[in-house]
């Protein structure tokens, strides 16, 4: 079992590592201060926006294959007796390194320009599940003894 969950924590590993090379990759389009380039740039620019937009929902196959893969986890460590040590180290770091991936996600988003509310608002969604994510998971986080304080 402690090498089921060790291949769960790998290939959620490489999940979140695969969505942050895609949506690492996409670039900002900067605005050309030639009022005549920015007339041909704002011709582009909807499809750049839309190259940002579906890279990032791409990415929601992978944040429900994370979240699957949790629950697994979480469920072999309870068969393994490993459930504290999950909950106290396992699982906070998870949460932690979904937070990374999801203020990628968000800073992306500010790649997409005001003018296409509803590439943002997909994009949006994305950052919401990964949310959804984490607010499923956190209250199960239990202090570890190297975090607890005496008063």
């Amino acid at each position: 079992m402690h090498r089921l969950g060790r291949e769960l924590f790998e290939v959620s590993s490489a999940w979140r590592r695969e969505i942050s090379f895609h949506v690492g990759n996409l670039q900002k389009t900067e605005e050309s201060q030639n009022w005549f380039l920015k007339r041909f740039q704002s011709l582009s620019r909807k499809g750049k926006d839309q190259k940002v937009a579906s890279t990032i929902s791409a990415c929601d196959a992978e944040i429900q294959l994370i979240s699957g893969s949790i629950a697994i986890h979480l469920a072999l460590a309870q068969a393994a007796g490993t459930l504290d040590t999950f909950l106290q180290v396992s699982l906070p770091d998870e949460i932690a390194e979904l937070q990374r991936v999801r203020s990628l996600l968000h800073e992306r988003r500010s790649f997409i320009h005001e003018k296409h509310p509803e590439l943002r608002e997909s994009v949006t969604a994305v950052c919401n599940r990964l949310d959804d994510v984490a607010r499923i998971y956190r209250p199960m986080i239990m202090p570890s003894a190297n975090h607890l304080t005496y008063t």
